[in-house]
């Protein structure tokens, strides 16, 4: 299987921010800096404040959007 950007950012369309309801590329809370190595994928996420009350559960989605695209690959 090949990850790729578009895949990676269908997944994190799947996933919403409680803060305004909307998913993460919409928010554009996606930084340009998606990187792929292998089946290694790192980006970061951009909060409007540092103290976002959000921001630990957002993290805590990270093993949710790791099988969310693995059932995008097996499409």
């Amino acid at each position: 299987m090949t990850l790729y950007p578009k895949l990676i950012l269908d997944a994190l369309a799947t996933v919403r921010y409680p803060g305004t309801g909307k998913n993460l590329v919409e928010a554009e809370m996606v930084a340009d800096n998606l990187r792929i190595d292998g089946m290694t994928v790192s980006f970061s996420l951009i909060f409007e404040k540092p103290t976002d009350p959000f921001m630990k559960s957002m993290l805590k989605l990270r093993k949710q959007l790791f099988i969310r695209m693995s059932l995008l690959m097996c499409r």
